[in-house]
């Protein structure tokens, strides 16, 4: 999304616009919003808030400054209107106010002003208005338009026939808030719907084969990627055409996105598994997935695609399909969609407290456990949770270390995919960087480098490593060291990470033994020139960073054979052994990333580890991602604020035999520390969308 515009005067302002303005009254037609001294605008009734049928917010009151949308500007009455509908002030689709927007094939968002037995009314921006026939809204058989869509609800809509700006054919099959965006109330069930295909779809032969749903391909070359919708287009192994959706890209939104934003046409990304069917040769692509939760359970056969598959009682990854004012629909395989209704929510992570339409974000990967099944009602209903989905309790009492199954726990798949994704981008940036070498092109024409081979990392990087560095700059966030090993390596060693000066290799310079008192307790012991012993804890081989830590409690851990132990660690045991899968294990937290944390394993050896600060069900929406920062905008310290050398507890969910990224052990945090009381038995471990955490040994 673009940042707030600036203006002086009404005549500025354009549809679309974002701008902040000052809530001045609220009215029973609207809220009045000061713009700029001179220039009001009026929020109507139905665009104060994302929720159908709701015209008031908490947020919208007097005094209160806000971010708005412009919806209309009225230059003969010098009237405006605007929008503080979170789904329109933060969308990234096309803008359609006027009849040069109007271009058929276009994707935008509007809301819906009228629900009729033929149609739904969507205004748009400006003085765009249209109507979706029955054909165009998505509708399962023997469902009503009523029974979809309320008044005041964001639907996305393509633009079908553009013969007059205020009569356009719109299509809503495209909008998954559409299809599911029931009012408050509506029943549990699972909607079928279409996906964003082309309107060539009701010219499918029903007869015709196609992939089945689940079907996995180890890898698919991208074709094209769609400027508006980010929509990745690929091409199977037979020649046939697929598509993978922005979000569908990665189970973490935001390595993903970085991934998204790297892919070329010619690029082979995988695995990928097949959630709806297309029919070849009919106009309808296979729609597709990256995600690992769906790619893993589709590959065990243990992703439902009817209710005959589905358990009440079992837990299953599925994708945020849409938010509405009933609670959170949630698919699977094919169109099986099910209902978590808000109170399957609202009890867990109870530390977010924003709404359903600002916690989870469409498409987003949950973990849904089976409340009910209703396989008589028509379309059947299946009713979910997302409180405590990782696993009933009678399941956790039975899990031993000895029975853990690694591909039968999602909440695993977060971090993992974290790192995955980490290891696509480096493969594709040595990629680009062979082309460009190969035509003649240098790494500053083209921007095109990885400063660390993976040799390298393997031979002297390995997170555990124990290091020798030499500082080389003092900056307000740590130290800057070179190490011997690469001379394209960048050694960063956080504050909280510095040592007691009695840990150097070397002593500190006069110059830095001159410094006053205050001054060293601001800044730092060590001076330029001093060497340190350090532990590799992160490694970004793109940039050719080295994260390294040198706390006393970190070293102390991987004192040689032969040394004695204090009395206070005397009675201590540690083993240099990985832990066994489904152990539980304690770990203390060393490094704070934006969406991990590096943790040491104490118990063995003092292992480096990398675990998710989130879970999948505590939301990815623009309200958690807020909810996680202060006043001031940085990230507010994970685990209830838990700081580096404070402890939590971690379970371990995978290791190199399951083919973890890069090797690596990976542990969980247990629920609790997540924000997830709703179902803390045997210390929290297994519930819902629990984050995953990685280890390697450390080596001396």
């Amino acid at each position: 999304a673009s940042s707030t515009s600036l203006f002086l005067s009404a005549d500025e302002l354009e549809p679309g616009m974002r701008v902040r303005g000052e809530v001045v009254s609220l009215e029973p037609y609207g809220a009045m919003i000061r713009l700029a001294p001179g220039v009001k605008a009026l929020c109507p009734p139905h665009h104060v808030s994302d929720v159908p049928g709701r015209t008031s917010s908490a947020k919208v009151k007097e005094g209160a400054k806000l971010q708005f949308r412009v919806l209309h500007v009225d230059r003969t009455r010098n009237r405006v209107s605007v929008t503080h509908k979170k789904t329109l002030v933060k969308s990234d689709l096309s803008i359609v106010s006027c009849e040069k927007d109007a271009i058929v094939g276009k994707r935008c968002h509007g809301v819906v002003t009228g629900v009729e037995p033929y149609g739904v009314f969507v205004q748009l921006f400006g003085v765009a208005r249209g109507l979706a026939g029955l054909q165009d809204l998505g509708l399962s058989e023997h469902q009503t338009p009523k029974e979809a869509y309320a008044v005041g609800q964001c639907v996305r809509c393509t633009v079908v026939r553009a013969d007059s700006v205020g009569k356009l054919k719109l299509s809503l099959v495209d909008a998954s808030e559409g299809v599911f965006g029931g009012r408050a109330g509506d029943v549990l069930r699972a909607v079928d719907v279409h996906d964003f295909e082309t309107n060539e779809e009701t010219a499918v032969d029903d007869d015709a084969i196609g992939y089945a749903a689940g079907t996995v391909f180890p890898a698919v070359t991208v074709r094209s990627i769609e400027p508006e919708s980010r929509t990745v287009r690929v091409v199977l192994p037979d020649g046939s055409s697929g598509a993978i959706t922005a979000a569908h890209v990665s189970d973490h939104p935001e390595t993903g996105a970085a991934l998204l934003g790297t892919l070329k046409t010619g690029d082979e990304i995988g695995p990928v598994v097949v959630l709806e069917s297309g029919k070849p040769g009919k106009g309808r692509r296979a729609v597709l997935s990256r995600k690992q939760t769906l790619v893993s359970f589709a590959s065990r056969e243990a992703l439902p695609e009817t209710v005959a598959d589905v358990a009440v009682g079992a837990s299953y990854p599925g994708y945020v399909a849409s938010v509405a004012s009933g609670g959170v629909f949630v698919r699977f395989l094919g169109r099986l969609t099910g209902l978590c209704p808000p109170s399957g929510f609202q009890t867990c992570f109870s530390g977010v407290t924003v709404d359903a339409s600002d916690r989870f974000a469409l498409g987003q990967t949950v973990v849904a456990r089976v409340t009910a099944v209703d396989a008589t009602a028509v379309p059947p209903r299946v009713s979910l949770t997302l409180a405590g989905a990782g696993g009933s309790k009678r399941e956790q009492k039975t899990k031993t270390a000895a029975s853990y199954e690694v591909d039968a726990d999602p909440d695993a798949f977060l971090v993992r995919a974290v790192f995955a994704d980490a290891e696509a981008l480096d493969v594709l940036a040595e990629k680009r960087a062979a082309e460009s070498s190969a035509n003649g092109e240098t790494e500053t024409e083209t921007g095109y480098a990885v400063a660390l081979t993976r040799e390298s990392v393997q031979s002297h990087f390995a997170p555990g490593s124990r290091l020798g560095v030499v500082a080389t700059a003092i900056k307000p966030y740590g130290v800057l060291a070179e190490a011997a090993e690469d001379d394209d390596a960048v050694c960063l060693l956080a504050n909280a990470q510095t040592p007691a000066t009695s840990s150097l290799r070397s002593q500190p310079s006069k110059k830095s033994k001159s410094k006053s008192k205050s001054e060293t307790e601001t800044e730092t012991a060590i001076a330029v020139g001093d060497a340190l012993d350090v532990v590799v804890l992160d490694v970004d081989r793109r940039e050719g960073v080295v994260d390294v830590g040198a706390r006393a409690g970190l070293l102390s851990g991987l004192r040689k054979d032969g040394e004695k132990d204090d009395k206070k660690n005397k009675k201590k045991k540690t083993s240099s052994s990985s832990p066994a899968l489904g152990a539980e294990v304690a770990a203390t937290l060393e490094l704070v990333k934006p969406e991990y944390v590096v943790v040491s394993l104490p118990e063995h050896g003092n292992a480096i580890g990398y675990c998710a600060t989130r879970a999948f069900n505590a939301g990815f929406g623009f309200g958690v991602n807020e909810s996680r920062r202060d006043d001031d905008g940085e990230t507010i310290a994970p685990f209830g604020g838990k700081k580096v050398g404070d402890s939590l507890r971690v379970k371990v969910v995978a290791n190199a035999a399951s083919k973890s990224p890069g090797g690596r052990l990976l542990l969980r945090a247990d629920a609790e520390a997540l924000g997830d009381s709703t179902d803390s038995n045997n210390g929290g471990f297994g519930s819902a969308g629990g984050a995953a955490l990685t280890t390697h040994p450390v080596r001396a």
